[in-house]
């Protein structure tokens, strides 16, 4: 149970309780970072040893939708996993049920469309996943008026019992109800397999209740359809919830495409339709000649309007991603694939969906998040038609391929590309990751060399410069990783080179013999690049940390405190205690230190073991030697 509060991994503040489900607590709490509310949800207890929790869990964070919450992060506490997403301001299609609030038929379609686009994303994953608890409690109307489906989830225990258990009646499908009955008389039911048509079932019972203001009858008793009701809806719109809600899975929509497609041209099954079409014909010339015109002019000024919102926010996204500021890259550019306005001005501009898509994926790959780098990337070299123009571009794709470990995959496509006109520089810049991923550093070193020598533009070249970088850490040659980050620094200032370069300079105090006169020299360039990031607000909590390592070093010890107390209040990260023991104890504030000593050590053994550094590392060695002399 959390505590209104309570902050859960240093981030996500609790306000409060907001729910109960049957995965677990539904709480609303503030993401410190972020500045936004966001929704921790309780996931599954006893989940300890299902080694797949993590990797599922990164499924649900890459699903991006414009109707599906967003995943922020997997937080586990003890025995528990929380999920971290979007809070959805609105009201859940229950409410407006329950207040027998009529629904126009364009809205009620509008609402249905959007439903089967999501369901049809979701069913399109690899594996499909499958909601399996789709009810009016679950689809949210915003305050747009859209819908955002919620409650969604994997499997999180190997297993398909996610679907068949605690399922919501009258909504499950007949097969699903049929699958939980054995499942809990403990018989075979392994021959009753559950597909996206379950939620196909769930979703139209829902519509049938939102429609009819009556709950479905249970999934083992025939429905009365919709075509025998009295209802202000057209023949059309109940043919289809009615075959969607078809007993036998096999009277249903093939898919969700299936679906959508009678849903986007229901029109033509109305009485209005033909109606329509009717008064076309009769209508004359000037008549539709004169509506024509103002038709055009309405939609041709509301396209403007449009355009201009869009160019607005591109030019907004390009100059973050120029500044270096890749948190609202991300955010801004997401706003521009969601949105299913500016999503259709980019599907009839591919050239600007390309370069959206790789910016994000730029954005995700100087965090070092490969992975969600790799989807962008992907996205965006299977718009390209012509290699040869974004050679660049399609590099890129193949090293993120690389730096994930997919070296066949990378391997085939190098090899398509090469065929389709890939630059010569581009092949050699994939083999120098090629040998560093397989641990030829001093190889690669030699292929960066002479690539370096090559006329390549610039950031073609600052790839290469901290390429070599890192192949010069992993041999340590520091001083060589040094000269390379700070050429790249020099072509470009970014937050990321600039953070690599701060910590090389630690790293070559550290690793390295030298004169104190270097010592201090080589902390001073560190402590520039780390006030650097704090002036542009752009410090990670690891950063905040080495600048306070940084003034303590050249005993600037009051600034090291008072940098170490300002995080102090926001996170229980051990290295922060330690860090402040370290500058107590050299600041002479005996009692303090003390104190800091015992609090460090405590919150380093609650730390999991794989998120703190061994016992043998000179900081714990220095701590335990500190909490000797307090004894």
């Amino acid at each position: 149970m959390l505590a209104e509060g309570e902050v859960l991994d240093g981030t996500y503040q609790i306000m409060n309780k907001i729910g109960s489900g049957g995965t677990g607590d539904v709480y609303l709490a503030y993401h410190l970072r972020l500045e936004k509310y966001v929704v921790v949800k309780k996931i599954k207890d006893n989940f300890v040893g299902h080694v797949n929790v993590r990797a599922e869990v990164d499924i649900l964070k890459r699903l991006k939708h414009t109707y599906l919450p967003q995943v922020y992060d997997f937080v586990q506490m003890g025995s528990t996993v929380y999920t971290v997403m979007d809070y959805i301001e609105g009201s859940d299609l229950a409410a407006y049920i329950r207040e027998g609030f009529f629904v126009e038929e364009d809205t009620l379609l509008k609402w249905l469309r959007q439903l089967c686009e999501v369901l049809d994303y979701l069913h399109s994953q690899t594996p499909p996943i499958i909601h399996s608890d789709i009810k009016p409690e679950n689809i949210m109307i915003t305050n747009d008026d859209d819908i955002c489906l919620i409650d969604f989830n994997i499997s999180l225990d190997g297993d398909d019992s996610s679907q068949i258990t605690g399922i919501s009646l009258p909504y499950a499908s007949p097969e699903q109800f049929e699958k939980a009955k054995l499942f809990m008389s403990r018989l075979h039911h392994s021959h009753i397999v559950l597909d996206g048509r379950t939620d196909m079932y769930s979703l139209g019972a829902s519509f049938y209740c939102l429609m009819t203001g009556q709950k479905p009858a249970n999934p083992d008793v025939y429905n009365v359809p919709l075509s025998q009701w009295e209802l202000p809806y057209s023949d059309g719109t109940a043919y289809i919830i009615d075959k969607a809600m078809s007993y036998d899975v096999n009277d249903r929509y093939d898919d969700m495409k299936m679906m959508l497609k009678d849903v986007s041209s229901i029109y033509r099954h109305t009485a209005a339709f033909r109606l329509y079409i009717l008064g076309m014909v009769l209508s004359s010339v000037i008549y539709l000649a004169a509506m024509s015109f103002g038709i055009w002019c309405i939609v041709h000024g509301s396209s403007l309007k449009l355009g201009e919102e869009y160019h607005k926010i591109n030019k907004r996204f390009i100059r973050y991603y120029d500044s270096g500021d890749y948190a609202k890259t991300i955010d801004t550019g997401y706003d521009l694939i969601s949105d299913s306005r500016y999503r259709k001005i980019l599907n009839h501009n591919k050239k600007d969906k390309i370069e959206v898509l790789h910016i994000l994926g730029e954005c995700y790959f100087q965090n070092e998040d490969y992975i969600d780098a790799l989807e962008y990337y992907k996205e965006a070299a299977r718009l390209i038609t012509n290699v040869r123009e974004y050679s660049d571009y399609y590099r890129d794709y193949i090293v993120a391929l690389i730096r994930c470990g997919y070296i066949d995959e990378a391997q085939n496509e190098l090899e398509k590309v090469k065929e389709e006109g890939i630059e010569a520089v581009d092949i050699q810049l994939l083999n120098a990751e090629m040998l560093i991923y397989n641990n030829n550093y001093a190889e690669a070193l030699s292929a960066i060399e002479e690539l370096k020598a090559e006329n390549l533009n610039a950031k073609t070249k600052i790839h290469i410069l901290i390429l070599g970088s890192e192949a010069a850490g992993a041999i340590k040659d520091y001083n060589r990783q040094i000269i390379y980050l700070e050429e790249a620094y020099n072509l470009d200032n970014t937050i990321s080179i600039l953070r690599k370069l701060g910590s090389a300079y630690m790293l070559i105090v550290n690793k390295e013999k030298m004169t104190q006169g270097q010592v201090d020299m080589y902390t001073k360039k560190a402590l520039q690049c780390y006030e650097e990031l704090a002036q542009k607000s752009y410090s990670s909590l690891n950063d905040s940390i080495n600048l306070a390592i940084c003034y303590r070093a050249l005993e600037k010890y009051e600034k090291s405190i008072r940098i170490l107390k300002n995080l102090e209040g926001e996170n229980t990260d051990y290295r922060i205690s330690m860090n402040l023991a370290f500058a107590y104890d050299k600041n002479g504030e005996i009692d303090r230190a003390g104190n800091y000593v015992k609090k460090a050590i405590t919150q380093y053994h609650n730390t999991p073991e794989n998120e703190r550094e061994s016992e043998g590392s000179d900081n714990i060695q220095s701590l335990l030697a500190l909490s000797r002399k307090y004894e």
